[in-house]
């Protein structure tokens, strides 16, 4: 496992710094497996720099973390002769039927391993591509210890944070959460860019054993949104709207609601006599997402198909 990981490339498609969730985790995993690792941006306009330091670097096992499935293949394409070492797709928060994210243009030539987020895109793409698609879902950042409490003064009980854009995939959420009257909303500057994960975990941290809404645009069966993973990771109390919640459940880890029953849930879990039933369920969510769902954790599980 260790000289697998020794020389990790980490690709991505980042302007600036790997500030998502997904990206952080997979560096820390790899820190706390006794690997070694180099961040690869291949931004646009950055393409031919980052085959230069993919050749110099000669990874032994190269990731590559993306929303965007064609650049992906395309950059992985152009840079096939830099790099002799397994290389896979791990893509975080793709979704089938959003353009530019999950799509049949891949080259599937390019990785030896695809790796999805969710449940329902394996099922879409694992009779169509020539390379195994395994489901391998988001993670948690490894904490030591359940976070100390930390609320700062907020003008509404319970907070949702996420994209609130006109695009057709969040516009149906955006009018049901502009009818609550009980949650605060924290959206982000636009339709396509995700938010700073770094920004999103504070907002958490901040709001910490008060009700922290999950609410995904996509209602089905298979999907689960980073939102989620990141409530649990920095031991929010959960209210969810969402079908999929994988192995957690519903008034153990966290409160299942009906769109239509958010203010509702979220008036009767904040009131104060209600701290210790937040307090109880926000830890339990933690406890069983550091015990079974750490980022090492998946990096382990994804050696072993290698």
């Amino acid at each position: 496992m260790r000289s697998l990981l020794s020389h990790t490339a980490l690709v991505g498609d980042f302007d600036k710094r790997p500030a998502y969730q997904h990206y952080c985790g997979v560096q820390e995993a790899v820190e706390r497996l006794g690997g070694g690792y180099k961040w690869i941006n291949m931004w646009r306009g950055r393409e031919d720099v980052a085959i230069t330091e993919l050749r110099a670097y000669r990874p032994t096992l190269a990731i590559y973390l993306t929303r965007d499935a064609v650049d992906a293949a395309a950059f992985l394409e152009a840079a096939a002769d830099a790099w002799d070492c397994p290389k896979v797709f791990w893509f975080q928060d793709v979704t089938v039927g959003i353009p530019g994210m999950a799509s049949d243009a891949m080259l599937p030539h390019c990785a030896d391993y695809m790796f999805l987020t969710n449940r329902d895109e394996v099922e879409h793409y694992e009779d169509s591509l020539k390379i195994p698609v395994i489901y391998l879902p988001q993670g948690v950042r490894e904490k030591d210890e359940f976070p100390k409490r930390c609320i700062v003064g907020m003008r509404k009980p319970a907070i949702w944070v996420g994209q609130r854009g006109l695009a057709p995939v969040h516009s149906e959420r955006s009018k049901q959460l502009l009818t609550y009257q009980n949650v605060e909303l924290f959206p982000s500057s636009g339709d396509y860019d995700p938010l700073n994960f770094e920004e999103v975990r504070e907002r958490y941290q901040n709001h910490r054993y008060m009700p922290c809404l999950n609410m995904s645009s996509l209602h089905r069966d298979g999907y689960t949104s980073n939102r989620f993973w990141v409530i649990v990771q920095e031991g929010g109390f959960m209210i969810s709207t969402d079908i999929e919640h994988y192995d957690f459940e519903p008034g153990k880890h966290f409160i299942q609601a009906h769109a239509d029953e958010v203010d509702e849930v979220v008036a009767f879990f904040a009131s104060d006599d209600k701290l210790i039933d937040r307090r109880t369920i926000a830890r339990a969510a933690f406890e069983h997402a550091q015990s079974r769902h750490g980022y090492a954790e998946r990096v382990r599980t994804m050696l072993r198909y290698l």
